[in-house]
């Protein structure tokens, strides 16, 4: 069989594979997404001005960049501009923007790459406000760092702090959201907890004072799932019931000519909610048998319904029945169905999107993965990086380089060189996936990265 024919028979069985196994948790910041791949690897796109892409620079990503080399990354949470995220050894990682001391690491520093929160192993569950931070210990303690103006850290006052500091004594916390200034989350036992900003009704307590400590919301303990943004919560009941407080206005979450919701508030009838995500003007969730639905402002096609119009009540997005998981930044959505692809929508001024361009989408769009596996390390005594990538290529190596031979998937080559070289231009090159060979005196390193 012809060597390019085989060449590009491996290319296609390849990404196909990679293509079916990509993406595998997804959270988004107002103009920002990061994920992490089934093999463990961390990448984010989208608007870089405090970092918050983690790749080492302040410049926006319109493609998934990978984070570092590491690959054992396994939950994660975008704020605004700042983002944490968890090991599988149970360490807590953070970086962006630091401004209120929302990174956790004891200064007020933005940071470009990802930095451990302290030396604790044992973080469980996270979640990125705009400006504060909450996590979850496998001990079920709570802490939270930040931006304190309106008693968002829940701890009695309303001072920042650039280091984690518990919540209360409680033992029993099991999940979190949070907001622009105000944190809400539930017990184990199924109660429903809020502080924090209540000028919009929410904390869901009935009023609009604020409150620097956890305070229940109603007696209930049949609460299941919680979600929120900028000045609105929403939650699922185990009963698969919906529920939204705060923000209402103009009738984004449900139409009753309310613009504050002080309690909470029932949205439509249906009991087979399994999952919700919300942004600032709108909401997507996920029922029982996998079908996908969104509701509120469209204005930028966040709604992924191919309009730009406001929707209420929920609709379905396409007749599909197989999506996953969700998440939702400010003015955008991203989804991920049973085959592990990443579809977006909405706002993509910074790139957001993920597709290579900043055009807003009202219908979802797919995110590319045949970059899955095609890291910045592919063995330990050679680093290339940063892949993708539009202009160089650097290589940084401690072996003695004799030759380096740069290939396209059909076996072509597109340059050589016999001498040792620290960077390559790709400038020049079409856009796709090619491959690095690299000679010593007794071996040949094969490296895939993608010229975007």
């Amino acid at each position: 069989m012809n060597k390019n024919l085989i060449l590009l028979l491996f290319f296609l069985i390849a990404s196909h594979s990679m293509h079916a196994q990509c993406w595998q948790s997804i959270s988004a910041g107002h103009y920002h997404t990061i994920a992490i791949k089934s093999d463990g690897t961390l990448w984010a796109w989208g608007g870089n001005f405090a970092g918050q892409i983690g790749d080492d620079s302040t410049t926006n990503k319109s493609l998934p960049v990978q984070i570092g080399m590491d690959n054992d990354w396994i939950k994660l949470a975008a704020g605004d501009y700042h983002n944490l995220a968890i090991k599988s050894n149970g360490t807590l990682w953070s970086w962006g923007s630091n401004y209120y001391g929302q990174l956790g690491d004891g200064t007020n520093i933005n940071r470009l790459i990802p930095v451990q929160i302290g030396n604790s192993s044992n973080w469980s569950t996270i979640i990125a406000g705009d400006h504060h931070s909450l996590a979850i210990n496998s001990n079920g303690q709570l802490w939270a760092w930040g931006r304190n103006n309106s008693g968002q850290l829940g701890n009695g006052n309303t001072i920042n702090s650039n280091i984690p500091y518990q919540v209360g004594n409680d033992s029993n916390w099991q999940s979190i959201g949070a907001g622009y200034a105000h944190s809400i989350a539930l017990k184990s036992n199924g109660t429903l907890w809020a502080w924090g900003s209540n000028f919009a009704g929410q904390l869901g307590n009935g009023n609009s004072t604020d409150s620097v400590l956890p305070i229940q919301i109603g007696l209930s303990s049949g609460w299941q799932s919680i979600d929120a943004e900028d000045y609105h919560s929403l939650a699922i009941k185990s009963n698969g019931t919906l529920w939204v407080w705060g923000w209402n206005n103009p009738a984004f979450f449900v139409n009753n000519g309310v613009d504050y919701l002080y309690i909470p508030t029932q949205i439509g009838t249906d009991n087979d909610w399994k999952s919700i995500k919300t942004g600032q003007y709108h909401a997507i969730a996920l029922k029982l048998n996998n079908t996908l639905w969104s509701w509120g402002s469209g204005s930028y096609g966040q709604l992924a319904n191919g309009t730009n119009t406001h929707t209420y009540p929920p609709t379905q997005i396409n007749n599909l029945a197989n999506w996953q998981t969700i998440a939702c930044g400010d003015l955008f959505t991203l989804a991920v169905n049973t085959d592990g692809n990443l579809w977006t929508s909405g706002n993509n001024i910074s790139g957001q999107l993920g597709d290579g361009t900043t055009t807003d989408k009202t219908n979802l769009t797919q995110v590319n993965c045949t970059s899955l596996g095609i890291n910045n390390v592919q063995y330990k005594s050679i680093s290339v990086f940063p892949n993708p990538t539009n202009d160089y290529i650097n290589i940084s190596n401690g072996i003695n380089i004799e030759k380096i031979i740069l290939t396209n998937v059909l076996g072509k080559i597109v340059f050589e060189a016999t001498q040792h070289l620290s960077k390559v231009n790709v400038e020049s090159f079409q856009s796709g996936i090619y491959i690095l060979n690299i000679y010593t005196n007794d071996k040949k390193y094969n490296i895939k990265f993608i010229k975007e």
